[in-house]
């Protein structure tokens, strides 16, 4: 009871600064969620170099499992939204959502005008992702549709082979 709490109070020590919150910040973090949405083609190579050009502090992200497995960054259960294909992710492969325009849909001023329709932005993986921007902090929401993944092995799976550079089986 009380004694353990004493105990505990007088023992206790802050846990050790953890890489990801060791980075030199100001009092207020700039978080570009979706890679900064309204400035880009949201979850695109697009979105993140700009916000780390005009200098976030964090890359927040969305990931999706494709049905052959690769980790891409899609906040939607389908493309339809954001690109000029129309499906869910979990039932295209990645080649197939390669072809897609990710930057077909994006409009800094309500439809007047789409000036990364045609330009060649794609969905990228996290893979990919990591190789561009691996030294900044992100934050990493890994989405479930309930369809082909959920908290499972095979998406543990994913997400360690683009974090490891494909050496887990």
């Amino acid at each position: 009871g009380l004694g353990f709490i004493a105990y505990v109070a007088a023992t206790a020590q802050p846990a050790p600064t953890h890489a990801f919150f060791a980075a030199k910040r100001r009092t207020t973090e700039v978080i570009a969620h979706r890679g900064g949405s309204a400035l880009r083609p949201e979850n695109t190579l697009a979105a993140f170099d700009n916000a780390a050009k005009i200098g976030a502090d964090l890359l927040e992200m969305d990931v999706r499992l494709t049905r052959d497995g690769e980790l891409v960054v899609m906040h939607d259960a389908s493309v339809d939204r954001t690109t000029n294909g129309s499906g869910a992710v979990s039932g295209m492969t990645f080649a197939e959502m390669q072809a897609l325009d990710a930057g077909d849909k994006f409009t800094p001023d309500e439809g007047k005008t789409f000036p990364y329709r045609g330009h060649g932005v794609r969905v990228p993986r996290l893979r990919d992702v990591f190789a561009v921007h691996g030294g900044m902090r992100m934050v990493v929401e890994m989405k479930s549709t309930g369809e082909v993944m959920g908290i499972d092995t095979s998406f543990g799976i994913a997400f360690a082979k683009a974090q490891l550079g494909g050496g887990v089986r």
